[in-house]
């Protein structure tokens, strides 16, 4: 299980909070969240390239080490429903952005019957880069 984020302070910086939630519909028992991405909205249409996107979760459910500061807590798992997630980052502005733009927030959600179809990945220490991959 993931470490829980710590509650916000008045300093700190605002959260977002995405709460996943899977219907127990055909027998679901666990979730789990991936590919979650930021992307700059610029007159209605999603921006694309490294400077109007960014990958906070990875395809394998874990965050990505070079937005920890936006988001320093891997997406986890409801202790008393597998079929809820929650993941939560800070808020932020892309440096481009104009009045008027927005963000849009895309994600993957995957549904099992199975308790290790739907679990974490395990992490492994990466000394040299210190992160884990």
């Amino acid at each position: 299980m993931a470490l829980r984020p710590p509650a916000v302070s008045e300093n700190d910086f605002p959260r977002l909070t995405n709460n996943v939630v899977v219907r127990p519909i055909s027998g679901w028992n666990f979730a789990k969240l991936t590919d979650v991405m930021v992307h700059r909205v610029h007159n209605g249409e999603p921006m694309t390239g490294e400077a109007n996107t960014a990958r906070l979760v990875f395809s394998d459910g874990c965050r990505n080490p070079a937005y920890k500061v936006l988001a320093p807590f891997n997406p986890w798992r409801d202790d008393g429903n597998g079929l809820i997630n929650n993941f939560d980052f800070r808020v932020f502005m892309f440096q481009a952005m104009q009045s008027g733009d927005a963000i849009m927030i895309t994600a993957k959600v995957m549904a099992c019957v199975e308790e290790i179809d739907c679990a974490p990945v395990k992490k492994i220490r990466n000394f040299l880069f210190g992160f884990y991959i």
